[in-house]
């Protein structure tokens, strides 16, 4: 097993790509995670795109 020490650096790094990567998921599906997220724990769920 390998040491890896995680620096500040790397950790902010790692949040901006996470936000990228859920912005696109957001466009691509047209909702705001916020808003996915209250309907599920709503139990609703989306409709099925098939």
């Amino acid at each position: 097993m390998t040491d890896q020490t995680l620096t500040l650096q790397d950790i902010i790094a790692d949040i901006h790509t996470l936000n990228e990567d859920l912005g696109m998921v957001e466009r691509k599906y047209g909702v705001l995670s916020e808003t996915f997220y209250e309907s599920y724990q709503r139990g609703e769920e989306p409709e099925d795109e098939s």
